[in-house]
């Protein structure tokens, strides 16, 4: 799944609208994934969804919203030195506060240079009930 997002993401590179747009859209049928985001290669750039449906209504906090310390991340780090998809171990969920891990894949463009990495967060116990 993961990888086909990044596909799709890839098309989008250079609107970040879009992007955040996009993600939402995905977010949208999934009842498992809390979070969704795109960080450009250099870190400087972010687009961000929140998926209400697992994660209610809580707000996204600021430092997650800025990207704060985001590709000091391993799973940012992982996909940048290795160019493929990674999965973390299950941590505590910086939105929710509940058992979660990620999925984070390369969005390369079609030289095979990686442009961004996409984060996908999954709510572990929303996930297991599917």
């Amino acid at each position: 799944v993961v990888a086909r997002w990044a596909g799709e993401v890839r098309r989008r590179v250079g609107s970040w609208e879009a992007i955040e747009a996009l993600l939402q859209e995905m977010l949208s049928d999934s009842g498992y994934m809390e979070l969704a985001y795109v960080i450009d290669g250099e870190g400087t750039q972010l687009a961000i969804a929140i998926n209400d449906a697992v994660a209610g209504t809580r707000e996204i906090p600021a430092t997650v919203r800025a990207g704060e310390g985001l590709t000091e991340r391993p799973w940012f780090r992982g996909v940048m030195r290795q160019g493929r998809t990674i999965i973390t171990p299950v941590y505590d969920s910086l939105l929710s506060g509940e058992p979660c891990f990620t999925v984070a894949a390369p969005v390369k463009e079609e030289g095979g240079r990686i442009v961004g990495v996409l984060g996908l967060d999954v709510n572990v116990d929303s996930w297991t009930k599917i």
